[in-house]
């Protein structure tokens, strides 16, 4: 995601299916950079986007990024389930 617009990924598309069909979910937006998550959110709200979705910083190549990311998800959350999402953007 980084350098390149939410708006052609993969992610964005599925951010907006899935927030169409269960916008009571809560959404979290994976990515390396936090900065350049928060603004495809902004992005994403443009389009109408009503849904609950927070950056989580992850780095798919970094174990310790991986780690750090389950620790926050538990932290914040307590666990993903069939109404928390994490999509990698």
């Amino acid at each position: 995601m980084d350098g390149m617009s939410l708006r052609v990924g993969i992610g964005f598309a599925i951010l907006q299916a899935l927030s169409t069909q269960s916008p009571e979910d809560i959404y979290l937006l994976g990515c390396r950079n936090e900065q350049s998550g928060n603004k495809a959110i902004d992005e994403l709200r443009k389009t109408g986007f009503q849904g609950h979705v927070s950056v989580l910083q992850l780095d798919v190549t970094s174990d310790q990024s991986i780690k750090t990311a389950v620790e926050q998800v538990d932290a914040r959350h307590g666990h993903l389930d069939g109404k928390h999402f994490l999509i990698h953007g």
